[in-house]
């Protein structure tokens, strides 16, 4: 049985990739920062369903504990892939305004945490498969153009592929392949950080005025884990229900 360790796993997006991944045969580990009831009832359905599931405390934010929290796992002794959905909430503000705890917070998130996740994972467990990969959530907010007052998020974002295509250029030759996806607004509870008037004209600029549901961009995530891209190169991919330019 294949394994995934997945990131942000007690709500949104994680979630589902966690569901979705589960029946369809992954044996799923759920990582989460303080949600651990959300994802111990999501570990439940889960197992009722038939597949296999564990909870994991994995404090992104926290670069010390997420080694404690790795070497925690029971049973962990193979993982084949690794789903990065955790990320802080976006924080709307202007370029001129953007408060710089609100850069330090998706550095931590989006590159130092997932970073030291990425060390842990590769050393105790990619470097002795054939093959291994990263599937990591972005954001079509970090296209580029980029969109306008989400400063931090964009930043965040953009630094997380670059730490991907960095450990692709040292691992892809020993079977690393990883793939950035970027959803359009999507319905999770991170849209409760976005104040309701820019809600409303993204919808308007939107097929049936509709955003993303994460089951949607959950069997994105799990068409690239079943489909192994070609090792040491990034694939990209984007999920737009935009009807004009942002």
């Amino acid at each position: 049985m294949k394994r995934v360790l997945i990131t942000g796993a007690s709500s949104g997006i994680g979630t589902e990739v966690a569901f979705a991944a589960a029946a369809d045969g992954w044996y799923t580990f759920l990582g989460y920062k303080t949600g651990s009831s959300r994802a111990e009832a999501q570990v439940s359905l889960i197992e009722k369903a038939g597949g296999k599931a564990q909870s994991v405390s994995l404090p992104l934010d926290s670069v010390d504990d997420v080694s404690a929290s790795i070497l925690s796992i029971k049973g962990l002794d193979q993982l084949d892939a690794l789903v990065l959905c955790a990320s802080p909430k976006p924080v709307l503000a202007s370029f001129l305004k953007t408060d710089p705890l609100a850069l330090t917070d998706q550095f931590k998130v989006n590159v130092l945490g997932n970073h030291r996740l990425m060390v842990e994972v590769w050393k105790r467990y990619f470097r002795n498969n054939k093959v291994s990969q990263v599937i990591a959530i972005s954001s079509l907010a970090a296209a580029s153009p980029p969109w306008p007052h989400m400063t931090s998020y964009v930043f965040g974002k953009r630094a997380l592929q670059s730490l991907l295509e960095s450990a692709l250029s040292e691992f892809g030759a020993s079977g690393l392949s990883a793939t950035l996806i970027s959803p359009d607004y999507t319905e999770t509870p991170m849209l409760m950080n976005v104040e309701p008037h820019v809600l409303e004209l993204a919808r308007s600029q939107r097929r049936d005025g509709a955003f993303l549901q994460p089951k949607v961009v959950a069997q994105e995530v799990l068409n690239s884990l079943n489909a192994f891209p070609k090792p040491g190169v990034l694939e990209m991919k984007s999920i737009s229900l935009s009807r004009h330019p942002l």
